[in-house]
């Protein structure tokens, strides 16, 4: 290595984030050149007089001047401990968000160990995360990085998203490096490493502009609908402890959208569960009769999550009579989810007839997995009607897997010969294996020793094998 070499690597050396190969390679040169070594012992002195400052937050940053390059980076990771970042060069600057842990390890190598940061740089930059390093090399980018919700606390649940708008980066982790490109997104975790299409900008405002109808319809129909809706009849009063879990509920059902599927709901679904047949009955009663729109859609989805047969009658009379969509996709999801026999029916009726495109699908998917063939037929001409928006085609082909009909064996095969996208592949490939579809074996090899992420690899030809016995 050249001086010049060594002195770029010197914030990753102290930082613990070199290769091991990078690391000999400095060493080698600083035990010859004593301007080296006196450097790194000036960086090292910095890194260990950072290790004792106390942690703090630091407040969002201006972006400062005119750069060429934009990251945002981050991390959620257990406990770790920040220290005050130094100066950084004057071409590079970090907004961070509250609670970002993170400091400067060299002028142009930053040191990310938990939450979330924008940078704005121009030239060569590096940011260290748990995972592996993200390197920039003066293209205009985004990157973002965080961690899988529901994983185990510690090192080996870190996952690092990284999403390029322009220009490319490079992700470096284990010895490996993954180029990652405008329009892609590249997400590493403790054993694979994948990358995935990012939906475009037009997809996403659409996205966001059907989120903000749904919240103005959820607001214009609540005045409307406790006005149409009969008055409550007296019911037995519940048992303590059952009426203190409803009291719970009830604080959740204000602002229904801001709880789904939070830790907090998770928590009282458990003791409704343990609650039994009145906290079903509770819930079915709140989803016909609830006040509000976000009452009745999160009543629905706790009744999907206890999973009871219970629950079928009050859902499919919801699915027919609920003015709301939203609610409506909620309770057709949710016959869908409980599979009972006695729901198909209503199943059957809504993806035929309703009037959203939503409670079709879910409808559709339903029937579709008890094995009705009108379900079956709708789910594929979903996926390939043009009306689908693409962010949701993913979500189509997953159903169309899971049911696992051969009727869906030209898409999947269709799918491996010309996507690259990891989800859509692995998608394919398992709807691929429970068909045993013997035609996809010549893909499924090709698959299985092409230029594919390893993860894809090793289901291709574990498909191959089950499909062959």
């Amino acid at each position: 290595m050249t001086c010049g070499e060594v002195r770029e690597r010197l914030g990753g050396y102290v930082a613990g984030a070199l290769e091991a190969e990078e690391r000999v390679a400095v060493d080698r040169h600083v035990a010859s050149c004593g301007a080296c070594r006196s450097e790194r012992a000036a960086f090292m002195r910095v890194e260990s007089a950072l290790e004792g400052l106390a942690p703090r937050r630091r407040g969002l940053g201006a972006w400062i001047g005119t750069a060429a390059a934009v990251l945002v980076v981050a991390v959620v990771i257990a406990a770790v401990r920040p220290s005050p970042p130094p100066a950084l060069a004057d071409e590079c600057a970090v907004r961070p968000d509250a609670g970002a842990q993170w400091r400067v390890v060299a002028p142009r190598t930053v040191r990310l160990d938990a939450g979330a940061a924008f940078f704005d740089v121009r030239g060569p930059f590096t940011v260290v995360t748990p995972r592996g390093r993200v390197e920039v090399q003066g293209t205009s980018f985004r990157v973002e990085v965080d961690m899988g919700r529901g994983a185990a606390v510690g090192a080996g649940a870190v996952i690092v998203t990284v999403a390029v708008v322009t220009g490319a980066v490079i992700f470096r982790q284990d010895g490996r490096d993954t180029t990652v490109r405008a329009g892609e997104r590249l997400k590493a975790g403790p054993e694979t490493v994948e990358k995935a299409t990012i939906p475009s900008a037009e997809e996403l405002s659409r996205l966001e502009r059907d989120l903000a109808d749904a919240r103005a319809r959820i607001a214009a129909l609540e005045k409307e609908n406790a006005e149409l809706r009969a008055p409550k009849v007296d019911v037995p009063k519940p048992a303590p402890e059952l009426a203190k879990l409803l009291e719970e509920f009830d604080g959740f059902a204000d602002n229904a959208l801001d709880h789904f599927q939070t830790a907090a709901v998770r928590d009282l679904i458990k003791k409704l569960k343990e609650a039994g047949p009145a906290a079903v009955e509770e819930m079915a009663r709140r989803l016909l009769e609830g006040r509000t729109t976000g009452e009745r859609f999160l009543a629905g989805w706790i009744l999907e999550a206890l999973h009871d047969p219970a629950a079928v009658p009050a859902l499919s009379t919801s699915l027919k009579n609920e003015r709301d969509d939203l609610v409506r996709r909620m309770s057709g999801h949710a016959l869908a989810m409980i599979g009972s026999k006695d729901g198909l029916p209503a199943l059957r009726e809504a993806m035929s007839s309703d009037s959203d495109w939503g409670v079709r699908v879910n409808t559709a998917y339903g029937a579709a997995a008890m094995g009705d063939e009108a379900g079956v037929k709708m789910l594929a001409q979903q996926y390939e009607s043009k009306d689908t928006p693409s962010a949701y085609r993913m979500a189509v082909l997953q159903a169309m897997a899971m049911v696992g009909s051969p009727t869906y064996a030209p898409t999947f095969r269709q799918v491996l010969a010309t996507s690259r996208d990891m989800t859509a592949l692995l998608m394919s490939i398992g709807g691929l294996e429970k068909i045993k579809d013997a035609l996809a074996i010549p893909d499924l090899e090709r698959v299985a020793i092409g230029d594919y992420p390893d993860t894809v690899k090793e289901a291709a030809a574990k498909a191959v094998k089950n499909i062959r016995e």
